[in-house]
């Protein structure tokens, strides 16, 4: 699923080295100021609670329709230290090789990613679409737009047949090891050795 030179880069190059590392140390601290009571988020931030919350415009939507006085906040971009960036996952559009058929199923996926569908209110699960096309859809919704622009900085997950393995059972587990107190280059450092190992088996 990787162009064969994709497979050469190790995952230590990304997470385990320097700004991943004080990415997920960053994180920790701020989990250490972050109340101890409090579980849901979504709820604890119209509710007055939380200070700042970093989340989907699948939160606000649910805050206009359960919480219709809340109106004193801001949506803007994830702060930065070097640049902009965030992540983009959601729904793969693929057609297996052995479709019976394969022509139908790409005019439908020509369709479902048309900017005409994908310009549709709450098209996939109350979020933007990913068009640099649609960039502009939200201009007179300034919350909404903040996600479309947040969007132009994000970075697909790997493309790799072994990817859900490798967040949910290393990099998932890396970040509850950290969350626990322990070091974090050590969390990282082991976890990128775990999830080369993986992709090492890969096709």
């Amino acid at each position: 699923m990787l162009p064969k030179d994709d497979l050469n880069v190790k995952l230590q190059t990304s997470v385990a080295a320097g700004a991943g590392q004080a990415a997920l140390q960053l994180w920790v601290d701020l989990i250490k100021l972050s109340p101890k009571h409090i579980r849901e988020a979504a709820d604890a931030f119209p509710a007055g609670h939380l200070a700042f919350l970093v989340s989907g415009p699948w939160e606000y939507e649910g805050w206009r329709v359960n919480y219709p006085d809340f109106k004193d906040y801001g949506i803007t971009l994830i702060p930065k230290k070097v640049k902009y960036a965030t992540n983009i996952g959601g729904q793969n559009l693929v057609v297996y090789s052995s479709s019976k058929y394969p022509d139908q199923a790409v005019k439908l996926l020509k369709f479902l990613t048309s900017d005409e569908i994908q310009a549709m209110p709450n098209f996939v699960f109350e979020g933007n679409p990913s068009k640099k096309a649609l960039k502009d859809l939200y201009k007179d919704d300034p919350d909404h737009q903040a996600f479309s622009e947040q969007l132009q900085y994000a970075t697909p997950r790997p493309t790799v047949v072994n990817w859900i393995k490798i967040n949910d059972e290393v990099i998932a587990t890396a970040i509850d090891r950290a969350f626990a107190g322990e070091p974090v280059k050590q969390v990282l450092d082991e976890a990128a050795e775990q999830a080369n190992a993986i992709l090492a088996t890969e096709p």
